[in-house]
């Protein structure tokens, strides 16, 4: 399919994802649903950091309170379709990555966790920020956006 001159791929195979994409899937926001049934098709899988599952908390927290949100990111962490990875290993390129680039620490250990298992990492959105130093830094990480895959 073609969405603004580019060739959109289907949500499949196995990505690292950011906690913007956990918010999505768990708000059940039309990315999200999109996300939820590539998961339950068995067609998509994710890795998201520790970092990225704190992040999720605290952002439907503000939303929903702490106890549908700390409902919510627990019941995804024993779905299964979602494998929570351990910060540690990720810890000196993380800081490195942030070191290099005006993006937020969250989203270096995003971006390490997929240099490390060579996946994608999935972003929900293009921040300026993290788009504008993507462009400047030459990583040798795949990064896509779930707004590419939602039709609008």
């Amino acid at each position: 399919m073609r969405r603004g001159g580019k060739m959109r791929r289907e949500l499949r195979g196995s990505m690292a994802f950011d906690a913007s994409v956990l918010i999505e899937l768990l708000l059940s926001t039309p990315g999200g649903v999109l996300v939820r049934e590539a998961l339950l098709r068995g067609d998509l899988f994710g890795y998201a950091t520790e970092l990225a599952l704190v992040e999720a908390k605290y952002v439907l927290c503000r939303k929903l309170g702490w106890e549908e949100a700390a409902r919510r990111v627990n019941h995804l962490a024993l779905s299964g379709f979602i494998q929570v990875e351990d910060i540690s290993p990720l810890c000196e390129r993380a800081a490195e990555l942030k070191c290099r680039m005006a993006i937020a620490l969250p989203d270096c250990f995003t971006l390490s966790l997929a240099e490390t298992l060579y996946v994608p990492a999935f972003f929900a959105r293009r921040e300026r920020e993290l788009v504008k130093a993507l462009s400047r830094a030459s990583l040798d990480i795949e990064v896509l956006f779930l707004e590419d895959y939602v039709l609008g």
